[in-house]
């Protein structure tokens, strides 16, 4: 018995490693994505955006405000012609600039008010808001400084003190960097709880949808065979519906199994965010999830008439588990889908690696995860084989 069963699931093995298309699908595409999720989250933590600027003044406040604004880190400062800025903006090859008018420096300097000019394209991206916020910021320090200068000058010509300007210009700067460095209001953050690396959340949520798709897509396979005869002449043999079904669900396995290991070792080496506990507890559980997708697939792959209806379930399946089930975000609080994410097997394999990786958790942790996946696999298992015997007619 148990030969026969293991030559079914080493058949299925042979042709997922034969299938240079199906090794692509299942293996490189998710390594290709991943790749995409670390470039991603690599610089997620740190602003970069460019401040296009038209400088119309070039005088010594200007020049001190583009200085500002190239201190700011993450930020670089893009000097353009005004006519070269303007036909950008027409394209939206960019969404913001900002020009410093002529005469910028001089008004500031006689304590006149001057305006900067934000010219902007629709509401901008959001980079475009923070980069005009910043230069607002700077505008407004330089415009300070230039004010202080002035009223401590006029202060001391009141006193009767003469102080060479290149000397005033120095100590005004000098206090007004010791006020940045050490200002007299702060703000500081207090986290509660532990701060998760978006990684730690989407790499196995992303793994989890890979391995369903690739399985569930595997159901042709069951289908090309009942279609080219070759199910029903392995049907004319000892075999049975038991092992035929099982050596199918033990090939989809096993192949679940390899991109499991390969995903998850990738994680380990290029995101850093398991523990050695954490990585051990997560195959455990990985390895209930792919059997619980592996019994899916073969549910999908009996109820298969053609292979483009196996796709099109696979298609639907992953898509809206992967939609419903907290992948990406939680559809807990969209309207009319309140408690539908718990009927998906993405959602329990998601919430099962959430508390092993960003938790910390344990077996107890996952111990209604595992009670689920298992669930699954004896459902899924009974319900295929109840529908491949009235398919053969055989008892």
């Amino acid at each position: 018995m148990f030969d026969r069963l293991l030559r079914v699931a080493l058949r299925e093995v042979k042709a997922y490693a034969a299938d240079r298309g199906d090794l692509f699908f299942s293996l490189l595409l998710p390594i290709a994505v991943l790749a995409l999720m670390l470039g991603a989250f690599s610089g997620s933590g740190q602003f970069n955006a460019t401040a296009s600027v038209v400088d119309r003044d070039g005088g010594p406040v200007a020049q001190a405000l583009l200085a500002q604004l190239r201190a700011v880190p993450g930020l670089e400062v893009k000097l353009l012609a005004p006519a070269d800025a303007q036909r950008q903006l027409d394209r939206s090859e960019i969404l913001l600039y900002t020009e410093i008018p002529a005469g910028f420096s001089q008004a500031l300097a006689s304590g006149q008010p001057v305006e900067v000019v934000r010219h902007q394209r629709g509401n901008g991206a959001e980079a475009d808001q923070i980069v005009a916020a910043l230069v607002q910021a700077a505008a407004q320090r330089v415009g300070t400084e230039i004010r202080v200068r002035t009223q401590v000058a006029a202060a001391l010509d009141t006193a009767g003190v003469s102080v060479p300007a290149a000397q005033l210009q120095a100590a005004v700067a000098q206090q007004v960097a010791a006020a940045d460095a050490s200002p007299p209001v702060a703000v500081v953050t207090e986290g509660t709880g532990r701060q998760t690396d978006p990684a730690e959340t989407f790499f196995p949520n992303v793994t989890v949808m890979f391995i369903l798709f690739s399985i569930t897509l595997n159901a042709q396979s069951l289908v090309q065979e009942r279609r080219q005869g070759t199910l029903e002449r392995l049907m004319a043999t000892r075999l049975s519906e038991n092992e035929f079904l099982a050596g199918k669900f033990i090939g989809n396995v096993f192949r679940g199994l390899i991109q499991l290991g390969l995903l998850f070792g990738l994680g380990a080496i290029v995101f850093h965010f398991f523990t050695l506990s954490s990585f051990l507890w997560s195959l455990v559980l990985g390895v209930t999830v792919v059997a619980a997708c592996s019994a899916i697939g073969l549910v999908v792959a009996v109820l298969s008439r053609t292979p483009n209806q196996a796709v099109w379930f696979a298609v639907f399946l992953t898509m809206a588990m992967t939609l419903v089930g907290g992948t990406f975000f939680s559809a807990a609080g969209v309207s009319g889908l309140g408690g539908v994410e718990k009927a998906t097997v993405t959602y329990w394999a998601n919430q099962g690696f959430h508390r092993l990786i960003a938790e910390g958790a344990g077996l107890a942790g996952i111990a209604g995860t595992l009670a689920v996946m298992g669930g699954i696999v004896v459902v899924g298992l009974g319900l295929s084989r109840v529908l491949f015997v009235r398919q053969t007619g055989r008892a």
